[in-house]
């Protein structure tokens, strides 16, 4: 409803309070401190080696985790590349203008807020096995119905599906990394894991861009959707399968 210059600036100003809310952090206890401070042995890069290597060889042992944090990480990259279509999407597929497309964006906030506020409502209810089955599968099916939209309130209803159930998935992933994941290796993996990601998220958004100039908005948003389906179903195969069910039921 205001300038495009005031959006942003109230975008920096939450990443900058984000920022210094980290100063409000507890400190860490002296046995934890102790714990995780670095040994020299070598210096700087030896460190963050060796880091790498004991990161690898967690991610090659546990088998299972890689497998679900590739699907995840799959569906979050494209997912995203097909964000930064999405003005072009909402203006050239759904004929939206700028309130139509702000509309959608609150469509999409909206679902996130549900499924957070169902989430907290049921959470000791709600298995983290069931959250990440079916939050990998109908959050991509809602935003496959969202590729598909002809019109405004199709759009809409894809948006707030995909934001119930991502959130679900996204609840249900990061319970099961909590639990999988030893303390002392959390930081060393996402430090090996996250880098990768990034990097493969920008590639993705310039070749979306060049897919969208060449082949059309729609082929894109479609063609990313797919990838995320099934990536949620192979999510969701991962999670039912029956010989990974102790995994799951030690992080519920």
């Amino acid at each position: 409803m205001g300038s495009t210059a005031f959006a942003l600036w109230i975008d920096a100003l939450s990443f900058l309070i984000s920022s210094v809310s980290f100063f409000l952090l507890p400190p860490l206890s002296d046995e934890h401190a102790e714990n995780d401070e670095p040994q020299d042995h070598g210096g700087a890069w030896n460190r963050l080696r060796s880091d790498w290597i004991e990161a690898k060889q967690f991610l090659t042992e546990n088998w299972l985790f890689t497998s679900l944090f590739i699907a995840t990480a799959a569906s979050q990259v494209f997912g995203q590349a097909a964000d930064s279509q999405e003005v072009i999407f909402a203006e050239k597929a759904l004929h939206l203008g700028r309130f139509g497309y702000g509309m959608m964006c609150v469509a999409a906030g909206l679902g996130f807020l549900l499924g957070s506020l169902v989430l907290s409502v049921f959470a000791k209810r709600l298995s983290t096995k069931f959250l990440l089955a079916c939050g990998s599968i109908l959050g991509g099916i809602g935003y496959f119905i969202y590729a598909l939209a002809q019109g405004f309130w199709q759009a809409v209803i894809g948006l707030v599906m995909m934001g119930v159930f991502v959130t679900a998935e996204n609840v249900g992933f990061t319970t099961y990394m909590q639990h999988a994941i030893p303390v002392e290796k959390m930081g060393r993996i996402h430090n090996l894991l996250d880098p990768p990601q990034q990097g493969l998220t920008l590639i993705l958004m310039i070749v979306a861009s060049a897919v969208t100039e060449k082949y059309g908005v729609r082929t894109l948003m479609i063609s990313m959707t797919c990838i995320t389906m099934i990536a949620g179903v192979s999510n969701t195969i991962l999670a039912l399968i029956p010989r990974n069910q102790n995994a799951f039921e030690t992080s519920m």
